[in-house]
Order: C-alpha cells, then sequence, then structure tokens
C-alpha cells in the first residue's frame, strides 16, 4: 500500500516535516509505505484561467493545458491508495505553492474523467503553525471539493507541535490500517 504525502512547505527542515516524518511514521507502522513530495522542488506555476468567459478548457476536458510537473504529481496521486497533504499556516490557510497547486486540481477536478483516480481517496490534511485550526477547516473544504475522503484535517500549531507529533503518528497508523489490502497484480 502507497501512501503520497505531499509538503506545501519550501524548508525540509521545518515543523512541517517534522509533521510529516511522524505521519509516515505512523503509516509504516500501520503496514503501509509512502513517499514525501515536496512540491516547492517541481515546477508548479499558478493557474491562468485560459478562457476569459470562464469557462476553462481544464474544466471541459478534466486536464490543464499548461505544460510543468503539476500532472506528474496528480499521476502520483490517482497512483496512491493514499494522500496527505501538509502545510505551513501562512495567513490562516495553506502555503502559496500548495494553494496554487489546489487552484489547478480544482479546476481540472471540476470534470467528472478527471476525478478518476482521486475521487473517494482517502486524504489527511495537517496544518503547522498559528492559525491551524482555521487552515485545517479551510484544507478539508479544499479535499472534499476536489472529492477526496477526508480521514483527519489535523490542526498542529506551532507552539504545540511537540505535543501533537503523538497524535499525527497515531492518524498515520489509522489510515494505513484503514486501507483496504491489495492482492496480487
Amino acid at each position: 500500500m502507497q501512501i503520497v504525502l505531499i509538503s506545501g512547505s519550501a524548508n525540509l527542515d521545518s515543523q512541517t516535516s517534522q509533521a510529516l516524518d511522524a505521519l509516515l511514521e505512523g503509516i509504516r507502522a500501520g503496514g503501509a509505505d509512502g513517499e514525501t513530495l515536496l512540491l516547492a522542488r517541481f515546477d508548479i506555476t499558478r493557474c491562468r484561467h485560459c478562457d476569459r468567459q470562464g469557462d476553462s478548457p481544464c474544466q471541459r476536458q478534466g486536464r490543464c493545458l499548461t505544460e510543468d510537473d503539476f500532472e506528474s504529481v496528480v499521476m502520483r496521486i490517482r497512483r496512491a491508495d493514499a494522500v496527505a497533504f501538509a502545510t505551513p499556516v501562512y495567513f490562516g490557510g495553506p502555503s502559496a505553492v500548495l494553494r496554487a497547486f489546489f487552484h489547478r486540481l480544482g479546476n481540472i477536478c471540476a470534470h467528472p474523467n478527471a476525478r478518476k483516480g482521486i475521487a473517494g481517496t482517502p486524504a489527511v490534511g495537517l496544518c503547522v503553525g498559528g492559525g491551524a485550526a482555521n487552515c485545517a477547516e479551510k484544507l478539508k473544504r479544499i479535499l472534499s471539493a476536489c472529492g477526496f475522503d477526508v480521514v483527519e484535517a489535523i490542526p498542529a500549531p506551532r507552539r504545540e507541535l511537540h505535543l501533537k507529533l503523538a497524535m499525527v503518528k497515531a492518524a498515520g497508523e489509522r489510515l494505513a490500517a484503514a486501507l483496504p489490502a491489495r492482492g496480487p497484480g
């Protein structure tokens, strides 16, 4: 079982990374494996809203026409058994790189064909920093709008992170345990 962990942090040694490490530890303890993707290392541009009328090609065709790393990240999500999104909190919401990703993902997910491999996929949201509770609610709404099955949206205030790491690890264990076992092939 494979879980993709997506970090909206630009820093490999951040509190968000610490929280993702705890989640990954729990995932592995629960019998699954995980791959962490640092979005800041991918070339993912902001949504360009290609059509002036507001009915963009991504919504009509279920794919983004911008050529960058967006589609490769989406394909990893589609192949995963579950996904986790972690972000530092900026102004009560996700980081800019994660927001840019979600704007494009939300647009393609407006098309039913683009939801394949996303709709119903178990997802965990993790927000680290001041205003984490507000961010976790926003993240939960975004993930639900894209069609993910939101298992948990965990707020981890910066000053309480050391207290929350055990809870985050336990969430990883629950996520892994909830996944159906794959048969051969």
